[in-house]
């Protein structure tokens, strides 16, 4: 019976890990949507979903620990000890690889490091209306919505220019001084 449930829990864990990893399911294993609901709406849903990727991954240690525990000789319940250390282990690891991969290989340009950087403006930013701007950030490029600091100043495409303000809905920009 237990190696029954090591098999479904083995092939469950990893169908679905090699299915993720391929791409096929959304954005990919270490996505947590968390951050891009604003509303408490969907709370419940990614409270859940997190909750089943975790499960994932504990099936992932769970029924492989068990199989080979089975393999080299324990008995039942020396079997059902490594799969449930192999399940919390695995569920363990898996959390803190997302945890680190979000908090120290996050690749994304966070506005408040543009603030005071040289851009380009590609779309023309007349007296009072908005254009865009694109920064060069390393080996990260950034376009965002622009105006003038200035509400009377203009600038042409092509024309460099400098952040010098940030707001929620565009950056403002100055003329670049040489």
């Amino acid at each position: 019976m237990l190696t029954g449930l090591f098999w479904l829990t083995a092939i469950f864990g990893v169908g679905v890990t090699v299915v993720d990893l391929l791409g096929l399911i959304g954005g990919g294993a270490g996505d947590d949507q968390a951050g891009a609901q604003d509303d408490g709406g969907g709370a419940p849903v990614l409270s859940f979903l997190r909750w089943l990727r975790t499960l994932v991954y504990f099936c992932l240690g769970f029924g492989p620990f068990g199989l080979a525990a089975g393999a080299f000789g324990s008995g039942p319940v020396g079997s059902l000890v490594w799969s449930l250390a192999g399940g919390v282990s695995m569920s363990v690891l898996a959390r803190l690889f997302f945890r680190f991969q979000r908090t120290r290989l996050d690749s994304s340009l966070h506005d408040e490091e543009l603030l005071m950087e040289p851009g380009t403006v590609i779309v023309p930013i007349a007296a009072g209306s908005m254009g865009k701007v694109r920064v060069l950030f390393g080996q990260s490029v950034a376009e965002r919505y622009a105006r003038a600091e200035d509400g009377s100043e203009e600038f042409a495409s092509g024309e460099q220019v400098v952040i010098s303000r940030i707001t929620q809905q565009c950056v403002y920009v100055r003329r670049e001084e040489p």
